[in-house]
């Protein structure tokens, strides 16, 4: 929400959006995204331990 700038109702919108265009549940799809998130955090820690 805050790397997009979205409120809440707005990212739990976001959030149905795709999960009906990909036909499954909202939760499904917050466990993805948090899943992409830790990545991206652990990519970019990573990056800086070995700089």
């Amino acid at each position: 929400m805050d790397r997009r700038g979205l409120s809440e109702n707005d990212a739990y919108a976001m959030l149905r959006k795709r999960a009906m265009d990909q036909k499954t549940k909202v939760a499904e799809i917050a466990r993805q995204l948090l899943a992409v998130a830790n990545l991206l955090d652990m990519a970019r820690c990573s990056r800086y331990e070995f700089a």
